[in-house]
């Protein structure tokens, strides 16, 4: 806590935080790019797509307009998803500190930092051009998703949204810049007007929010990868578990 982190059992070195197993490949690359450590040991597994379509699976997202870690792995994700031939199912809620859930300095601090460098791993074009959506700009986000999903543009535009508030600085809680993320989407900012003014977007969110913590997630992003005939073959959370998915999913389609 003194030296500045909000959880224990971290590494610390040279004035960067790694959190466990998953986080040591970057501690590996930094030692590695001052000529000192020659064979990393825990570098991220390859994400390796299907040898057939995984025709009847299906991949639940959970995610939010202000995590940052729902922002840097969307396009991944949607990208793993589509080259496998597993249904996406997108599954959005409030963020944390909106349904009442607190965020140390510390915490937010180390959140910042560590999204940056797997933004990096990511190749997440733009990602530190931030333009916080909290409160009234989620909201705005938020009451416009009905009206994408009734479009089919809900993965446009979800990417839209937070790619604007991630890495352009759009300004989501005014309307210049809000009609910017919605045209482009492929969305009328006409209907989105009239979205703005309707109050039904909670509900499916907070229908989300339960159903994620019924199957014992807490947070975003997470994921749950369900078969053809209904098993959960997966659940996992976090922006750095494409890889896991992937694996469980190549062994389930041999069995």
């Amino acid at each position: 806590k003194k030296m500045g982190h909000y959880a224990g059992a971290m590494i610390h070195y040279g004035g960067e935080w790694y959190w466990g197993v998953d986080r040591l490949y970057h501690l590996e690359h930094r030692l590695s790019s001052l000529g000192i450590y020659a064979h990393p040991l825990f570098d991220r597994p390859a994400v390796i797509p299907p040898s057939k379509p995984a025709e009847g699976y299906q991949l639940e997202f959970y995610l939010s307009l202000r995590s940052p870690y729902s922002a840097i792995c969307f396009d991944a994700v949607c990208d793993w998803a589509d080259r496998a031939g597993v249904t996406l199912v997108l599954k959005p809620v409030l963020p944390m500190v909106m349904r009442g859930v607190t965020l140390s300095r510390a915490k937010g601090l180390y959140i910042m930092k560590d999204c940056a460098r797997e933004a990096r791993t990511l190749n997440k074009q733009g990602y530190g051009n931030f333009y916080d959506p909290i409160g009234e700009g989620v909201i705005r986000g938020f009451s416009i998703y009905p009206l994408a999903t009734a479009q089919g543009k809900e993965r446009a535009y979800l990417k839209s949204f937070m790619d604007g508030a991630f890495c352009e600085g759009v300004n989501s809680l005014s309307d210049r810049g809000l009609r910017k993320i919605v045209e482009r989407s492929g969305l009328s900012w006409q209907d989105t007007q009239r979205a703005l003014k309707t109050p039904n977007w909670g509900a499916p969110l907070e229908q989300n929010r339960k159903d994620m913590y019924a199957w014992g997630s807490w947070g975003v992003p997470s994921f749950r990868l369900i078969a053809p005939d209904e098993r959960v073959v997966a659940e996992a959370w976090g922006q750095d578990r494409l890889w896991r998915l992937s694996q469980v999913l190549a062994s389930d389609m041999q069995t």
